[in-house]
């Protein structure tokens, strides 16, 4: 996780009567487009505060989504952060959420230990996909997201400089005619966390030098969808962060028997729009 010196921020009165005599930090790591600030509170855990303006893509109250979906993971029994409070104040959302022990599995670690961080991310990806969907309220199923992707589109609001290297150049128009050609035609639905990269996942090692998941992060994306929303993008950045070479073991110890590249490329480039 890095961080730097957070620059002020202006704060809602009961988060400024809370936070303001707090030391804090800013976290850089991660694309989730809010602003991360980490409060050291003397005598009590950190806690970590998110902000964003209204409005700001892909979704109006992207914080407001993200707690309502905590709230109802935490319930279920998945290790993710609690909320603490949210507010909606002069323009902007706030949400401030307890830490979670450990750090994220895009921190640089030596090379003999990217065996059990691959097996880490596996059984995370297990525990979210096991669990009980029939109460879920949140339909993040292709159909929702292709909506939502078409409606970027058309607003003008795809950040077409931030395509994967291998679609550098192509438009987002172009990059939309391509995602409706390729549409799978099934869907395994189950519940996913929506952008498990390893930014998101938060690892604990042991004693024997065994890591597991300690907590998920930036859920606002969580909700029912195929299996390969996650898959997929674990896949890509297992592949940035650990190396290509680890791509496979990690749908061997996820459980897969045969992997699905049609709906690998699609889901990775159903990310593209977000």
């Amino acid at each position: 996780m890095q961080t730097a010196t957070a620059t002020s921020l202006l704060l809602p009165p009961p988060l400024a009567a809370d936070l303001g005599k707090h030391s804090r930090a800013e976290v850089t790591t991660g694309e989730s487009g809010s602003r991360v600030i980490r409060f050291e509170r003397s005598g009590a855990s950190s806690v970590y505060l998110k902000s964003r303006a209204f409005g700001t893509p892909p979704g109006g109250r992207q914080l407001f989504d993200e707690a309502e979906r905590l709230s109802w993971m935490h319930a279920v029994g998945l290790p993710v952060p609690a909320v603490l409070q949210y507010h909606e104040w002069k323009g902007g959302e706030y949400l401030l959420l307890t830490a979670v022990p450990g750090s994220d599995a895009s921190v640089s670690r030596p090379p003999e230990q990217h065996g059990a961080i691959v097996t880490a991310l596996a059984a995370g990806l297990r525990s979210l996909h096991a669990t009980n969907i029939s109460a879920c309220p949140f339909d993040q199923s292709r159909r929702v997201r292709v909506a939502a992707a078409e409606a970027l589109v058309r607003a003008g609001l795809v950040r077409e400089e931030d395509f994967d290297t291998t679609r550098q150049g192509r438009t987002a128009v172009d990059l939309y005619s391509e995602l409706v050609a390729r549409s799978p035609s099934s869907e395994d639905r189950t519940f996913t966390h929506g952008d498990y990269c390893l930014p998101n996942v938060v690892l604990t090692e042991d004693r024997t030098g065994e890591f597991r998941v300690s907590g998920f992060v930036d859920c606002a994306n969580a909700g029912i969808a195929d299996r390969y929303q996650d898959l997929a993008l674990c896949a890509r950045s297992v592949a940035d962060n650990l190396g290509p070479a680890w791509v496979q073991p990690l749908f061997e110890r996820y459980g897969l028997d045969r992997v699905d590249e049609d709906k690998l490329a699609y889901y990775q480039l159903l990310d593209e729009f977000f």
